[in-house]
């Protein structure tokens, strides 16, 4: 919904400085996505400074304090933290999981070094040579 909001402004911005640049667009060809990142890999500073104005005047919302009284601002400030909390807790339960993850990928790929190890050794190859990057050459194979 952000993402949509952020879009219609800059196609308003668009629209506004003519059809000359990035004006309209044509059918969609299925590489649409790889002409999006074309256009996005050669905008200017000044282009993504201003895209990043438009999303974080989306997201973040102003304060209107004015007339509120102490016990408002109290209230304010409570919510405030509240959300603080909420979005911490959310940072470390995610960078727990990432570390989670790396751990678990780091077991599979032994776990896979040794199932190959010992799939070698039962073809009777050389303990190591499962387990490389590039699969043994076959001396059976004779090179031309």
């Amino acid at each position: 919904k952000k993402r949509q909001e952020m879009m219609k402004a800059q196609k308003e911005k668009q629209t506004a400085a003519g059809p000359g640049k990035g004006g309209a667009k044509k059918a969609d060809s299925g590489m649409g996505n790889v002409q999006d990142a074309r256009r996005e890999m050669t905008k200017t500073k000044e282009q993504r400074e201003e895209e990043k104005k438009i999303s974080l005047s989306i997201r973040i919302k102003p304060l209107e304090l004015d007339g509120m009284d102490s016990d408002g601002l109290k209230a304010k400030a409570s919510e405030l933290w509240e959300v603080i909390v909420k979005l911490e807790t959310e940072k470390y339960d995610l960078e727990e999981r990432q570390k989670r993850q790396d751990y678990d990928l780091k077991e599979l790929k032994e776990r896979q070094r040794q199932q190959n190890k010992q799939k070698a050794i039962k073809l009777g190859l050389d303990p190591e040579a499962l387990t490389g990057k590039y699969p043994p050459q076959d001396p059976h194979v004779l090179k031309v």
